[in-house]
């Protein structure tokens, strides 16, 4: 009985999460390409520090998702 309780919330819990990145992922594309370079060049100045966070952060995930499973893989 607990481990079915466990994957119910489990699943519930992913499901809210992939709507979650679905949404912000709609907000992103909703967004004319003309209107963010119009407001990124009124402020004069051109800010790539979050996206390369962003791009590193995906990275290391990425690996961690890939290394740990094989790091901790019994033989």
């Amino acid at each position: 009985m607990s481990n079915k309780v466990v994957r119910v919330v489990a699943i519930v819990l992913a499901v809210l999460m992939a709507g979650g990145v679905f949404a912000a992922a709609l907000q992103v594309f909703a967004v004319s390409p003309d209107a963010v370079v119009i407001a990124a060049a009124a402020t004069g100045q051109r800010s790539y520090w979050p996206v390369l966070v962003a791009l590193i952060a995906a990275v290391v995930l990425i690996a961690l998702c890939v290394i740990i499973p094989k790091v901790s893989k019994k033989k």
